[in-house]
C-alpha cells in the first residue's frame, strides 16, 4: 500500500511542510510501480509513435485557489482514439483517419450549435469554422501519401 502524500509536492510553510495541492501530482505512481509491473507480465511491443502538440497553458483568474489547465482526459481521448486507429490501419493511415474522424466531430459541433443556438457568440463560431475549413484543406494535401486506399481517391 502506497501513500499518495508522498507523492504530492510539498512546500515549507510556517515550520511545516504541507501538501501543495495546486500543483501535479509526481508520475512516480506510474513509473515506479506500474511499468515494472507491466515490463514482468507483459512483452515489449513497437508501435507506431504519436506525436501531440501539448499547449500547456496555466491560467490563473484572481482569487483562484487551482489554475485553469486543459482537460487531461479529452487527450487521453484523443490518443486512445489514433492509438486504435494506428493500430487497426496502420500508421499512415490511421492518422488520416484520426484527423478526418477530429473534422467530423468539429463539424458535428458546429452543425448542434446552429441548431440548438447556443450562446455561441459569432466570433467563436467563425473562429470554429475556419480551424475546421484549415484541417479540411490540411486532410486534403495529405490524401495523396495515401492514394492507394479507394474512399480517400
Amino acid at each position: 500500500m502506497e501513500s499518495l502524500a508522498q507523492f504530492a509536492p510539498q512546500s515549507y510553510k510556517e515550520r511545516a511542510f504541507i501538501s501543495e495541492i495546486r500543483e501535479t501530482v509526481d508520475p512516480g505512481l506510474t513509473t515506479q510501480i506500474l511499468m515494472p509491473l507491466l515490463e514482468a507480465n507483459g512483452k515489449q511491443i513497437f508501435p507506431t509513435i504519436l506525436k501531440k502538440h501539448v499547449r500547456d497553458d496555466v491560467c490563473w483568474s484572481d482569487g483562484a485557489v487551482k489554475p485553469w489547465r486543459r482537460c487531461t482526459h479529452w487527450l487521453v481521448l484523443r490518443v486512445a482514439v489514433q492509438r486504435h486507429l494506428s493500430t487497426l490501419l496502420g500508421g499512415e493511415l490511421g492518422r488520416l483517419q484520426y484527423k478526418f474522424l477530429i473534422c467530423l466531430m468539429m463539424e458535428q459541433f458546429l452543425v448542434d450549435a446552429m441548431i440548438q443556438q447556443t450562446n455561441l457568440d459569432l466570433e467563436s463560431f467563425i473562429f470554429f469554422k475556419t480551424k475546421l475549413c484549415s484541417r479540411l484543406n490540411k486532410l486534403e494535401v495529405e490524401k495523396d501519401k495515401v492514394r492507394s486506399v479507394s474512399y480517400f481517391a
